[in-house]
């Protein structure tokens, strides 16, 4: 890689890496932080639970929106300087939640810091501009494994946040966190090469947007709605019109929103295409793992705050594989080492179908299979990037980010639908059968393993053009 790519080498690149991590790490705990609040949340807006899971909508929703426009934004006029942006959306988010006391604002500041989430695919950009090929895979791996902590260490934390000082307390916390990491990108991240610079895709955004907001409120709201009710239908036909205009728009266009081009070349097809199935399966597990601690059986029947912290397992994994994972892509390939995740986490979730009759094995399957989703994800981003040009970087991964999304979607809203398919009462109150679970797990396992079989057809790279 030319000297071009990276301006500053003694810039000190390592606290620059500690740095965009932990912004993947705030980012990531964004997006569960309200999850243990869903019970209070009626209460504490004055609202219906339909309308309060709008808190949870409103993230997802605007991040997905978002993340294409931001990091091709980023591309554009500057890594560095998005970078500050999107973090400056989640900290705006933060405060308007913070200090509002009626539901419209709570769901405007949720919006906001959704938006803020483009902050991942546009730091992985930051990474590939300014570290050493040798170094990269490790960096990516590390932000990757943040999914996993973030996931699992939000959950309990934001519990125990909530009940100490109150809902805004964390929003707060996130605010500052988001304040001091936007000073720390204008302190150590060097300026790094200019954008492209270019015209912005204003109406492809438009067409997309509305692509993006009608598959995703069919997706996220189809349960609640009825999945054969006009609203639901609705949103799916403004969703299909969306690609249908979004899709030739972008294939005249010279500078495009998102390059279909490059996108549709079959590894990077292969590879977004096997995200989105991974992060299907990757977020059954942390959807599922805590529900089955909390059901009232023999030996389980923990709190929410206790099934949280027992997450704690599979977000040391996450940790403890990201150089691992690092190593296994410098030896062996990131096609190779994307295949091991994939079927680590195909085969994890084949045997949680049946070994589930203790509380102990419950928390060894899910840190099993945080072992198989942490070696993946960490290998995704790399995948991409050794198939798009340097001045796609952020928008190539914004791409994946926005596939990854609607997996978890797509992911959350299956495992709605199965669990509540197959209920029974214990106690008084009604819980999922074993059975339904073992079904949402069965059908997570045979999407890794999907996934796997689509990066085997990826084509091999020489083994001097690997990591």
């Amino acid at each position: 890689m030319s000297s071009a790519a990276h301006p500053d080498h003694n810039r000190p690149t390592t606290a620059v890496v500690g740095l965009l991590a932990f912004a993947g790490l705030i980012v990531t705990i964004l997006q569960t932080m309200v999850v243990p609040l869903i019970p209070e949340l009626p209460t504490i807006l004055r609202v219906s639970p339909a309308d309060a899971s709008w808190m949870v909508t409103a993230t997802l929703v605007a991040g997905a929106v978002a993340t294409p426009a931001l990091t091709r934004l980023a591309d554009m006029v500057g890594k560095r300087r998005m970078l500050v942006v999107s973090m400056g959306l989640v900290v705006l988010g933060s405060i308007c939640v913070a200090l509002t006391d009626t539901f419209a604002m709570a769901v405007v500041g949720r919006a906001l810091q959704g938006m803020g989430t483009a902050v991942v695919p546009i730091a992985m950009g930051v990474m590939r501009d300014l570290l050493p090929a040798a170094r990269l895979p490790g960096a990516v791996a590390l932000m990757s494994a943040m999914f996993g902590i973030g996931g699992a260490v939000g959950l309990p934390t934001s519990g125990l946040i909530y009940h100490a000082w109150g809902w805004e307390a964390i929003f707060w916390v996130i605010a500052i966190a988001g304040a001091l990491l936007m000073l720390g990108f204008v302190l150590l991240i060097p300026p790094l090469a200019r954008g492209t610079g270019g015209r912005f895709d204003w109406p492809g955004t438009i067409f997309l947007s509305a692509a993006l907001i009608g598959l995703l409120l069919a997706i996220t709201k189809g349960g609640e709605w009825g999945w054969f009710t006009g609203r639901t239908g609705l949103a799916l036909v403004v969703g299909a019109i969306g690609f249908a205009i979004f899709v030739p728009w972008v294939l005249r266009r010279r500078d495009p929103l998102v390059d279909l081009a490059t996108a549709m070349r079959r590894p990077v097809l292969l590879a977004n295409v096997s995200a989105g199935l991974i992060s299907f399966a990757m977020y059954v597990n942390m959807l599922t793992t805590t529900q089955m601690l909390q059901v009232p059986v023999p030996g389980f029947g923990m709190n929410a705050a206790t099934a949280g912290l027992a997450m704690l397992p599979a977000a040391f994994m996450s940790v403890a594989l990201a150089p691992v994972s690092a190593w296994l892509i410098g030896r062996y390939g990131a096609r190779a080492t994307m295949l091991l995740g994939a079927s680590v986490l195909g085969v994890g979730y084949l045997l949680r179908t049946v070994l589930v009759g203790e509380v102990w094995l419950v928390i060894v399957g899910a840190a099993g299979l945080s072992v198989g989703s942490a070696i993946a994800l960490a290998t995704m981003p790399v995948l991409i990037m050794q198939e798009v040009p340097m001045n796609q970087t952020a928008a190539a991964n914004g791409l994946n980010s926005l596939i990854r999304s609607i997996g978890t979607s797509t992911s959350s809203a299956s495992v709605a639908a199965v669990l509540a398919g197959s209920t029974t009462v214990i106690a008084g109150l009604v819980v999922p059968t074993p059975g339904a679970f073992a079904l949402i797990h069965l059908i997570a396992g045979l999407a890794a393993l999907v996934a796997g079989v689509l990066i085997f057809l990826v084509p091999r790279r020489p083994a001097s053009e690997r990591g």
